[in-house]
């Protein structure tokens, strides 16, 4: 009887130290209200520079839109830039015209985010990214921000429209630093195997 109330209580001990293991839960930036600014730097003119509230896409629609307009033998090119929970999407396009000039960007384009605020709180560390526009040496990044230049490049409609596009996914680090779960586990843990050891005493 006395080996059941010891093992009995060991059971409890042990399901109270695994409630009290955090759990890691994913930083992210739905409700954050975040600012953007897209550049031409070969003008110094933005397609889209402002604010707006990260929401769930569809159905909304995407957080920034703009467009770089027709100047030195260029076709306007529309540009949209979805935030999402945990990266952004950046798109660009240069539709067919009667002129089908293409669209030129020589300097390539400037992409600057910021006033990141991820919940629950994390600092940007880096990024992963890939699609048809390319990375121009390394992105800035500060715990809150990135500034990201893209290589030169050329869209040419050919007759049809033509389309470009880049993907990325954040990389955050907890800002308050907390116990690793299994080191917080072990030191639980031997705190229960002392008390059941007084308790073994007691009943002994």
């Amino acid at each position: 009887m006395k080996k059941f109330r010891v093992s009995a209580r060991l059971c409890a001990l042990f399901v109270l130290a695994w409630s009290l293991v955090p759990s890691v839960v994913a930083a992210g930036l739905l409700g954050d209200t975040v600012g953007a600014t897209l550049t031409n730097p070969a003008t110094s003119v933005n397609a889209f520079s402002g604010t707006a509230t990260v929401v769930t896409n569809p159905p909304p629609p995407i957080e920034f839109m703009g467009t770089f307009p027709a100047q030195g033998g260029n076709d306007t090119s529309t540009w949209g830039l979805d935030v999402r929970d945990n990266g952004f999407r950046l798109d660009g396009s240069c539709p067919l015209t009667s002129q089908d000039l293409g669209c030129d960007f020589p300097q390539g384009l400037i992409l600057t985010l910021s006033d990141l605020d991820f919940t629950p709180p994390a600092s940007l560390v880096n990024l992963t990214g890939s699609g048809s526009l390319h990375i121009d040496g390394t992105p800035l990044i500060t715990s809150d921000s990135v500034t990201i230049t893209f290589q030169a490049f050329t869209l040419v409609t050919d007759g049809n429209p033509a389309m470009t596009s880049f993907e990325a996914v954040f990389v955050t680090r907890p800002v308050i630093a907390t116990p690793q779960p299994a080191t917080l586990f072990l030191v639980l843990l031997g705190t229960a195997g002392l008390a059941i050891v007084g308790v073994g005493r007691i009943l002994s």
